[in-house]
């Protein structure tokens, strides 16, 4: 069963967690990268500013209890825009749903704040490994 949680920057240890490991996993996949966020980069405060920026909405998927997902939905360039950011599933939950409760979850949050687009970021050089989902207000 996938649960999903908002987190808050309260839940900045997990959020690390699920976040190092996905940089490690698939560093093709992010605009940062493992480095930037070890050493001098993996401070409380920062993690806890990753998790508090205004007007997101950050969520943790568990499978059967176990952490098996991460995505954030960020307010976009411009009014109106809203967009899907560091989407990740670990390995051992691909093909479980994970990634498409996630995405589901983020375009429910941009329905609630009444978003007119949802974009996806992608990093430079990324590709699609998956079908793309349709926003629902399409």
């Amino acid at each position: 069963m996938v649960e999903l949680e908002v987190l808050t920057a309260d839940d900045w240890p997990r959020w690390r967690e699920l976040r190092l490991a996905a940089l490690a996993a698939a560093p093709y996949a992010f605009g940062a990268r493992l480095a930037d966020w070890q050493g001098d980069g993996d401070r409380e405060e920062r993690w806890r500013a990753r998790l508090s920026i205004s007007g997101s909405c950050n969520l943790l998927a568990a499978l059967d209890g176990t952490p098996a997902g991460m995505v954030s939905g960020i307010p976009g360039p411009r009014n109106g825009v809203v967009e899907l950011i560091s989407l990740w599933v670990s390995k051992a939950a691909w093909g479980q749903g994970v990634g498409d409760h996630l995405v589901h979850a983020v375009e429910q949050w941009a329905v609630q704040e009444r978003a007119e687009v949802l974009q996806l970021a992608v990093a430079a050089g990324q590709r699609a490994r998956d079908r793309a989902v349709p926003a629902p207000w399409l």
